[in-house]
Parts: structure tokens; sequence; C-alpha cells
């Protein structure tokens, strides 16, 4: 599942699950619908689910650090209670300190891409 600031369609992304997109990432209500809905339809299937947010980095443009940070807790709590996989891109260039540090505690660990296409990973 991959909920991104794009246009509001679903479609099936090519063996890789359904694609959900949001047409305003400031709508944090209509998001967290969508990704419950999501949630909802597969606890208790024998898939793995997994959500992908490209990208926080344009959530952050419309929506204040407190409120995008409390709904990243409750999504991320909501993701634990259904056995969910969630993973976050973000431009940490695009945000000042506080915002990327306050990200970093709602995840168990960090991967880093390197200039040189490397990573580095680092867990809570």
């Amino acid at each position: 599942e991959s909920a991104r600031s794009t246009a509001g369609a679903e479609s099936s992304g090519g063996g890789a699950g359904p694609i959900k997109s949001v047409t305003d990432p400031g709508d944090l209500t209509g998001l967290g619908i969508a990704v419950n809905e999501f949630l909802h339809r597969w606890h208790g299937t024998d898939g793995r689910t997994v959500v992908c947010f490209h990208s926080l980095t344009a959530m952050f443009q419309y929506a204040e650090l407190e409120t995008a940070y409390e709904f990243l807790h409750v999504l991320t709590g909501r993701m634990y209670a259904t056995d969910a996989t969630v993973h976050f891109h973000m431009n940490p260039q695009a945000h000042d300190e506080l915002t990327v540090e306050a990200v970093t505690t709602l995840v168990d660990a960090v991967v880093e891409l390197d200039e040189d296409g490397g990573t580095t990973v680092r867990s809570r």
C-alpha cells in the first residue's frame, strides 16, 4: 500500500499490491481513513501488509510538526496493532533537525542513502 500525495486513484501497482494516492498531503484525516480501510481489509489475511509513505517531505510542507507527529504516532501504533510494516520516505535535507529527530523517534530503524548509492542503517 502506498499513500502518495498525487492523484486520488487506486490501481494495482503491477504485483506490488494496490496503490492508493491522495490528492491533498495536508489532509491527514483523509490519509488516515485510506490507510485504515486497507489495514482493516488486510488484517488477518495470509499476506504480509506493508505500507509505504512517499513522502513525509510533502506532508510536512502542509502540516505543522506537532500535528504531523501526532498523526504518525497514531498511525505507527495502528500498524503495530495490525502486525503491518510501514516505511516512510523523507528528504532529511528539506527539514530542520527537530523534524528529522521527531520522525526518528517513531521508527525502529533509519536507512540513509549515501551519495555513492550505499546505505547506512541506524537501529534503535
